[in-house]
C-alpha cells in the first residue's frame, strides 16, 4: 500500500461525503453525462487557439484542427467510464463525466479546470475539502505537460485529486508543488535515461537535438543530456523550434532547423515535439531528400497519421518509446457504432461525423477529378483529410458509421487513459486499498504517484508506401537497460552511424561543437600585428618623441623664463617619469610572461608617481608663492623640499611595490572554457596591490588639484594652476573610467590599462609642457624677463585681490635675496607709510614662479 495513492484515496473519499447530481449549466464544456459522481476530463480535441498571440481580452478560444488521435483518446476514457458502469464494480453509484476540450493550450486548460472547480458559476476560496463541494470530484487530464502543470497549480490549492495519462514531465513528480497529481505512466526521468541507453546501445554516439520551447520540451531535454554524458553520447547541435502551431516564426524556424540537419555530419536525430511539429519537419526533409534515423519521444512515437505521409519512406528509419500498452475490448466496436445516448451530450462526436460524412464542394471538386482525370493528379485540401468518399452519397451525416479510426488509429496507445479510469473506479471501490489487478497486470502508484510500469520500443518499419509501427524492444525500469530484439529490425538505413568514439580531448587541445577531430587550442592576447595593438604602440612612440622634441627644446632654452614656469630641473624629471610610463605601456602588449607581468605594472606606477610627486612640487610652490597670510607662509614654508617630495613620494610607491612583488606578484594565467578554442592569457593578481598602488597615485593627483585649486586666483600667465587642474582630472577621469571596465571585463585588462596609461601620461604632456613650448617657439619676444615682469605687474594691478594682501617682512626679505640672482629690478620691500606690514612687490612674486629653487629654508 503505497503512500501517493492513499493519500489521493483518503481525498477522495472525503470529497464523495455529498454526491451532487449533474447541476453545472452552461458550458464551455461539450461533452456531458449525468452520474452521482461525475469525473472531469481535460484533453484537448483541437490542436490550437487561434490568435492566441494577438489576444488582449478576456474573450472566449475559437480553436481549430481537429485531431483524430486526441479525439480517440476521449472517447477511450468515455467509453471505459461506460463499461464500468455496465460491469456493476460499483454498486448503486453511476460515473458520470463531463469532457472539456482544452485544445492543447495551458491558458484554456485553467480556463476549463476553473470551470469544473466551480459552484454556480464561482470558483471557492476556501481550501477545506470536507466543506468545498463541487460537481466534479476528480479530473483527468491534461494531455500535454504544459497544461498539466499549470491546472496541478490550482488543483493541488484545493488538494483536488487529478490524474493523467499522458503528461509525463518529470517536475511533476514533486509533490511540495503538485501535491494532488498523479498519472499512469512514468515520470521522464526514465524516458530521457531510456533515450540515452538506446543510443548508446545502437553505438550513436554523435547526435543532434531538436526540441520545443515549452516546458516539458526543455526539462526533457535537459534530463537527457544529463543521461547523454554519462552513456559518452555526443550532441552536435540543438535546435528548439515554438511549440505554439500558429507562432507566425514556425514555418521559418523549421526551415532553418532542416537545414542545420541537412549540412550536419550526425546521422541520428533525436525529436522531442508535437506530432504536428514533426509533420512539418518531415516534410521539409522530404522535399530536400534527407534521410537520417529518427528517435521519437512519446509525444509521436505512436502517431499512425504521421506514419502514412506522402514521402515518409524517404526520410529514414524512425525508432522511438512508447508508455506500455494493452488491449482495450470492445473498444473497436464502440468506436465503429458512435453515436449519442439519449440524456447526454457529445458535440465532439458530433464535429467529427460533420467532418467525416458531411457533402463539401471540395469533395465534390475532388470525385469530378477523379472521373476525368488519374488519381494521382487529384488531391484533397488538407481540411478534407478526414472526409469520406462516400459523404455525398449519405442521407444524415450524423447517423452514418465506418471503420475509419479503427483504421487510422493505434488503438493501443490509448490503453493508459483506461488505466487512469479503471484506477478511479477501484480507488472508489476498494477506498483505501489502491493497487488493484486489471486482466492479471497489476499496476503500482509509487511515492510520487506515478505508475511504476516500463516502456516499448518501437520501429517504424517500410510496408509498401506506408510504415508500419511494431514493438521490438523494451525499457525495464528495475533494471534501467534496453532490450531490443535485432531480429525484428528490418533497417532501410545502412547502420553506418558510428564514427568515432567519444572521448576527452588531450591537454591544450580542444573540439568546438560539431567537430569530430581535437585540435590546437588559439591563444588569446593582443598579437602584434592587431589593429588595437598597432594604435597603442603608434600612441606609445609618439609620446615618447614628443618628450625627447620637448626635452630638446627645453635644453636649448633653458634659461628662459618660460622653462623656468614649467619647473626647470623638476620639468626633466618630469620627462624621465612619463618616458618610464609610457614605456610601460608596451609591456602589456603582446604574449605575457611572468616577468612582464610584474614589469608592466611597477613601471607604470614608479614612472607616474615620479611625475606626480614633480607635479605636487609646482602646486605647493605656486600655493605658497601666492598664500599672503604670513604666519601660514612661514609655517609651510619648511615642507618645502622640492627634491625630498619627489624622494620621498616616489620612495612611497617603491615600497607599495615591492610588498605587492613580494606577497602577491602577478603572473601569467592562462584560462580556458569548455565552450571556446581559445586560452585566455593575461596578467593576474589580487587586486589589492594594484589598487592600493593606482590608489597612491589618485592621492597625490588630488593632492596636487586641492592645492592648484586654492591656488587658482594667481595672476596671468604664471597661474599654471588651470593646467594642474584640467591634468588632474583628466588622470581622475580616465581611471575612474578604467575601473569598472578592468573589474567586470576581464579578457580585455591589458589593453584597457594600456590605453589609460597612454591618456592619462599625453594629459601631463599637453597641460604641462606644451603651453610652454608653444611660447618658447611662436612668442619668443615676451620669453625674456622684462616681459614677464611688465605683464606680472599689469596682472597684480588689475587684481585688487591680491596687491594689497600684506605679508610677513622676514617671508618677503628671504623672497627677494632668493629672487635676486634670477630678476635684476629696482623693485624692492616697500613699507607702509602708516607703519602698516610691506606688500609683495611685482618682481618678488614673479621670480617666485620662474626660480623653483625659491622659498628654500
Amino acid at each position: 500500500m503505497l503512500s501517493g495513492l492513499l493519500t489521493w484515496a483518503l481525498r477522495l473519499c472525503f470529497l464523495l461525503a455529498s454526491r451532487d447530481c449533474f447541476s453545472n449549466s452552461a458550458p464551455i464544456c461539450g461533452v456531458q453525462a449525468p452520474g452521482d459522481i461525475l469525473i472531469g476530463i481535460l484533453q484537448p480535441c483541437h490542436t490550437k487557439v487561434e490568435g492566441l498571440d494577438n489576444r488582449t481580452q478576456p474573450q472566449g478560444f475559437n480553436c481549430a484542427d481537429f485531431d483524430l488521435i486526441l479525439f480517440v483518446e476521449i472517447l477511450a476514457a468515455i467509453h471505459t467510464i461506460d463499461t464500468i458502469n455496465d460491469s456493476g464494480i460499483l454498486p448503486n453509484i453511476r460515473l458520470g463525466y463531463v469532457v472539456c476540450d482544452t485544445c492543447a493550450d495551458a491558458t484554456k486548460a485553467m480556463m476549463n479546470a476553473e470551470w469544473l472547480l466551480s459552484i454556480n458559476g464561482s470558483l471557492p476560496v476556501q481550501s477545506d475539502v470536507t466543506e468545498y463541494r463541487p460537481p466534479v470530484k476528480v479530473v483527468i487530464g491534461g494531455y500535454y505537460s504544459e497544461e498539466s502543470i499549470p491546472v496541478a497549480k490550482l488543483l493541488g490549492v484545493y488538494l483536488f485529486p487529478q490524474i493523467s495519462s499522458t503528461s509525463s514531465a518529470s517536475i511533476l513528480s514533486d509533490k511540495t508543488r503538485y501535491a494532488s497529481f498523479m498519472r499512469t505512466i512514468p515520470s521522464d526521468v526514465h524516458q530521457t535515461r531510456a533515450l540515452a541507453k538506446l543510443v548508446s546501445h545502437f553505438g550513436w554516439d554523435w547526435i543532434g537535438i531538436v526540441s520545443g520551447d515549452d516546458e516539458y520540451s526543455k526539462l526533457a531535454l535537459e534530463s537527457f543530456l544529463v543521461n547523454a554524458e554519462k552513456n559518452n553520447v555526443c550532441v552536435d547541435f540543438q535546435e528548439v523550434i515554438p511549440q505554439y502551431l500558429d507562432n507566425s516564426q514556425s514555418k521559418l524556424l523549421i526551415k532553418k532547423v532542416a537545414k542545420s540537419i541537412h549540412s550536419s555530419t550526425a546521422k541520428v536525430v533525436l525529436v522531442i515535439l508535437k506530432e504536428q511539429l514533426v509533420k512539418q519537419l518531415f516534410l521539409e526533409m522530404i522535399g530536400t531528400n534527407t534521410s537520417r534515423i529518427w528517435i521519437a519521444s512519446d509525444s509521436w512515437s505512436m502517431n499512425r497519421p504521421l506514419a502514412n505521409t506522402s514521402g515518409i519512406m524517404q526520410i529514414g528509419d524512425i525508432f522511438g518509446f512508447t508508455f506500455m500498452t494493452g488491449k482495450n475490448p470492445g473498444f473497436e466496436q464502440y468506436l465503429q457504432k458512435l453515436s449519442t445516448p439519449p440524456g447526454m451530450t457529445n458535440h465532439l462526436i458530433e464535429e467529427y461525423k460533420q467532418l467525416r460524412f458531411s457533402c463539401t464542394q471540395e469533395l465534390l471538386q475532388y470525385k469530378e477529378c477523379l472521373e476525368k482525370q488519374r488519381k494521382v493528379n487529384c488531391s484533397l485540401p488538407e481540411s478534407q483529410k478526414y472526409k469520406s468518399l462516400e459523404a455525398c452519397s449519405l442521407p444524415d451525416p450524423q447517423q452514418a458509421n465506418d471503420d475509419f479510426i479503427v483504421r487510422s488509429v493505434d488503438l493501443t496507445k490509448v490503453y493508459t487513459m483506461r488505466l487512469a479510469v479503471w484506477a478511479i473506479a477501484y480507488g472508489l471501490k476498494s477506498l483505501l486499498k489502491c493497487n488493484k489487478t486489471m486482466y492479471g497486470n497489476q499496476f503500482y502508484f509509487d511515492e510520487s504517484g506515478d505508475f511504476v510500469t516500463g516502456y516499448d520500443l518501437v520501429m517504424w518499419k517500410k510496408v509498401g508506401n506506408r510504415r508500419k509501427i511494431e514493438v521490438i524492444g523494451s525499457y525495464q525500469l528495475k533494471t534501467k537497460d534496453v532490450y531490443v530484439n535485432w531480429d525484428a529490425i528490418n533497417w532501410g538505413t545502412p547502420n553506418n552511424t558510428v564514427y568515432h568514439e567519444c572521448l576527452r580531448c588531450p591537454n591544450n587541445t580542444w573540439s568546438e561543437l560539431g567537430s569530430v577531430q581535437c585540435r590546437p587550442r588559439t591563444e588569446k592576447y593582443f598579437h602584434w600585428h592587431e589593429a588595437f595593438v598597432i594604435i597603442l604602440l603608434v600612441a606609445a612612440s609618439l609620446g615618447e618623441l614628443l618628450l625627447l622634441v620637448i626635452l630638446i627644446i627645453f635644453l636649448r632654452y633653458r634659461d628662459t623664463p618660460a622653462v623656468k614656469v614649467a619647473g626647470g630641473n623638476l620639468a626633466y624629471t618630469m620627462m624621465a617619469g612619463l618616458a618610464v610610463s609610457f614605456g610601460s605601456s608596451v609591456l602589456f602588449l603582446g604574449r605575457p610572461s611572468n616577468h612582464l607581468c610584474k614589469a608592466q605594472q611597477t613601471m607604470y606606477g614608479l614612472g607616474f608617481t615620479l611625475s606626480a610627486t614633480c607635479i605636487l612640487v609646482k602646486a605647493f610652490r605656486t600655493f605658497l608663492v601666492f598664500l599672503f597670510d604670513p604666519d601660514r607662509q612661514h609655517r609651510l614654508k619648511k615642507l618645502y623640499k622640492p627634491w625630498a617630495i619627489v624622494v620621498l613620494g616616489t620612495a612611497g610607491q617603491v615600497l607599495i611595490c615591492i610588498l605587492w612583488l613580494g606577497f602577491d606578484s602577478p603572473k601569467v594565467n592562462e584560462n580556458t572554457s569548455d565552450q571556446s578554442m581559445e586560452i585566455q592569457i593575461q596578467c593576474v593578481s589580487s587586486n589589492i596591490g594594484f589598487g592600493i598602488m593606482l590608489g597612491y597615485i589618485g592621492l597625490l593627483t588630488f593632492i596636487c588639484f586641492m592645492l592648484a585649486f586654492n591656488g587658482r586666483k594667481a595672476p596671468g600667465r604664471y597661474n599654471e594652476t588651470g593646467y594642474i587642474i584640467f591634468s588632474m582630472l583628466i588622470f581622475l577621469f580616465v581611471w575612474v573610467c578604467f575601473i569598472p571596465v578592468y573589474v567586470t571585463i576581464s579578457h580585455v585588462h591589458a589593453g584597457v590599462e594600456a590605453a589609460a596609461i597612454l591618456v592619462s601620461s599625453y594629459g601631463i604632456i599637453f597641460c604641462h609642457f606644451v603651453p610652454n613650448l608653444y611660447i618658447i617657439i611662436f612668442k619668443r619676444s615676451t620669453n625674456n624677463i622684462e616681459s614677464y615682469l611688465v605683464q606680472m605687474r599689469q596682472a597684480l594691478s588689475n587684481s585688487s585681490s591680491l596687491s594689497s594682501v600684506a605679508t610677513s617682512p622676514s617671508i618677503l626679505s628671504e623672497i627677494a635675496s632668493h629672487s635676486s640672482h634670477a630678476v635684476n629690478s629696482t623693485d624692492s620691500i616697500n613699507s607702509g607709510t602708516d607703519g602698516s606690514a610691506p606688500v609683495v612687490t611685482h618682481s618678488q612674486a614673479a621670480s617666485e614662479i620662474f626660480t623653483s629653487s625659491s622659498l628654500s629654508p
